[in-house]
C-alpha cells in the first residue's frame, strides 16, 4: 500500500500517527481482554476491527515511509538507516499480532459454543492462544515505539 501525498503533504507522518496511536491502545485493549476472559465475549469483535484497523495503519505507515524515503534517502544517516530496520520488524509483528487476535477470539467462541462447554483440550488451546496474544502484542508496541522513535531522531536530530 503506497500513497505519497496526503493534502499536498508527505503522507507518512500521517499514517505513521495512525500506527504509533493505534497499535499500542489494540495491545492495551487486547491484554485486558486477556486478563478478564469475560471481557473477550463481550468485546472480542471489537478488538479484531481495531486490530485490523491498526495493522491498515502500519502497513499504510510502511508503503509510505517507501515512497517518503525515495525522495529524502540520505545513504550515511544512521538513524534513518535503524527506523528502516526496525520498520521492517514492526510491519511482521502487527500482522502476526493481528492474525492472533483473529484466531483468539473466532477459535475461543467456537471452543465455547462446542457441546454447550469448553473441553480441557480446547482449553489448554485458547490459553495457550491468549499468551501468545499477549506476547504479540507487548512486542509489536515495543517495535512500533521503537521505529517512531528512530523516525523521530531521523527527522528531528539536530533541531534547537
Amino acid at each position: 500500500m503506497e500513497i505519497d501525498r496526503l493534502f499536498g503533504l508527505p503522507a507518512h507522518p500521517f499514517f505513521v500517527h495512525g500506527a504509533v496511536v493505534l497499535v499500542p491502545l489494540t495491545a492495551l485493549f487486547a491484554l485486558a481482554l486477556v486478563a478478564k476472559p469475560d471481557w473477550r465475549r463481550r468485546f472480542g469483535w471489537h478488538l479484531i476491527v481495531s486490530a485490523v484497523v491498526a495493522l491498515l495503519a502500519t502497513l499504510m505507515a510502511y508503503g509510505s515511509g517507501e515512497k517518503f524515503l525515495e525522495k529524502v534517502v540520505d545513504e550515511t544517516d544512521k538513524a534513518q538507516a535503524r527506523h528502516q530496520d526496525l520498520a521492517e520488524v514492526a510491519r511482521p509483528f502487527t500482522f502476526l499480532f493481528t492474525v492472533s487476535v483473529i484466531a483468539w477470539i473466532v477459535l475461543a467462541r467456537r471452543f465455547e459454543r462446542a457441546d454447550g462447554g469448553i473441553t480441557a483440550r480446547n482449553k489448554q488451546i485458547a490459553l495457550a492462544l491468549s499468551g501468545l496474544v499477549g506476547l504479540l502484542s507487548i512486542l509489536a508496541t515495543i517495535w512500533i515505539i521503537r521505529t517512531g522513535h528512530e523516525g523521530s531522531k531521523a527527522v528531528w536530530q539536530g533541531v534547537k
